[in-house]
């Protein structure tokens, strides 16, 4: 997967004359203090932190985010969104995703408390060929404390759930969903922590008339039991500039996500099939796809060459998949 072309032209209009030394060296630092889980506001504090960021996390966050939003739109192909509320928007990559979407959408809202990142999301995003995006309103609030009161037909948060604690966590899942008219997504690092998080979001969701309408085929307990967890891959292909600030020799990176779609009770669609839940394992003879099952079950399933459409729809399918 790529950036939109025109995010691409944005990113790149940014950096002309800008000296690509500092670039790395703040690029680096923001990745040490995210690892020792710091937020963005002590991680990122100038415009210069914001351009290094987003040249990093915008390509990785945006596939994630497209990704998911692929499903929410396999799963009800009727849903167009009028309004999304992007929570936690940083530089805008997650509402960049909705504006490829859906580009009908009427109205955008982002919100975080980093002003920076929101200050280089709406220079970016004057280059969107999707209006919403261009006139996003933006409110510079700490959602811990702060959450616009703005119903919307789409709510996001994307990669915000791990800079807080479990407490404040849960209490933005339920403001949030309690703004969703119809949809809330939640994404996170497509780790045992990331996983852990958004299973906590699931069952206070599902505790709120909330319908899980993907990647799980059922509104049953998680399988997976540790060391399991249930995650996502995208592979994004990364920028000469990309490749220069994370130091990194690979064209591409791919990013491990895990995700959860909620939806109000009129969108939801019942479940007609399994879900992939890691690469297929391709044999000469047989294809081995690792499931979750719509009866709520998890386990592995091999389809033999033998079973000539079976396996050819198999050979077609990959990791995340319906099948």
């Amino acid at each position: 997967m790529q950036i939109p072309a025109e995010l691409r032209t944005a990113l790149d209009v940014q950096l002309e004359g800008i000296p690509r030394t500092p670039l790395i060296e703040r690029a680096g630092r923001i990745s040490t203090l995210y690892r020792d889980s710091t937020g963005s506001s002590i991680a990122i504090r100038d415009a210069t932190d914001a351009l290094a960021y987003a040249i990093t996390r915008s390509p990785a966050t945006y596939g994630a985010v497209r990704n998911t939003l692929s499903h929410l739109a396999q799963r009800n192909p009727v849903f167009t969104p009028q309004s999304a509320l992007d929570l936690g928007a940083g530089a805008g990559a997650a509402s960049w995703a909705v504006a490829e979407t859906w580009p009908s959408i009427s109205t955008i809202t982002q919100a975080d408390a980093n002003h920076p990142l929101l200050n280089l999301g709406k220079t970016l995003a004057q280059h969107s060929p999707v209006t919403a995006l261009r006139n996003a309103s933006q409110i510079t609030t700490d959602l811990t404390k702060n959450i616009p009161a703005q119903p919307a037909d789409l709510i996001l948060l994307s990669y915000i759930l791990a800079e807080l604690s479990s407490e404040q966590a849960q209490s933005l899942v339920l403001a949030a969903w309690s703004l969703a008219t119809a949809a809330l997504v939640l994404i996170e690092p497509g780790t045992p922590a990331g996983y852990k998080r958004l299973m906590t979001a699931r069952r206070i969701l599902l505790g709120d008339e909330a319908y899980i309408l993907a990647p799980c085929p059922h509104q049953q307990a998680c399988p997976l039991t540790p060391p399991d967890w249930c995650h996502f891959a995208q592979r994004i292909e990364r920028s000469r500039d990309h490749r220069l600030l994370k130091s990194a020799d690979l064209p591409y990176e791919d990013e491990k996500f895990s995700y959860l779609i909620a939806v109000r009770e009129p969108y939801f669609t019942e479940p007609y099939s399994a879900r992939i839940l890691a690469r297929p394992n391709r044999q000469q003879n047989s294809i081995a796809l690792k499931l979750c099952q719509p009866d709520g079950a998890a386990n592995i399933v091999t389809i033999h060459r033998r079973d000539k459409d079976l396996f050819k729809q198999a050979k077609k399918k990959g990791w995340g998949d319906n099948f």
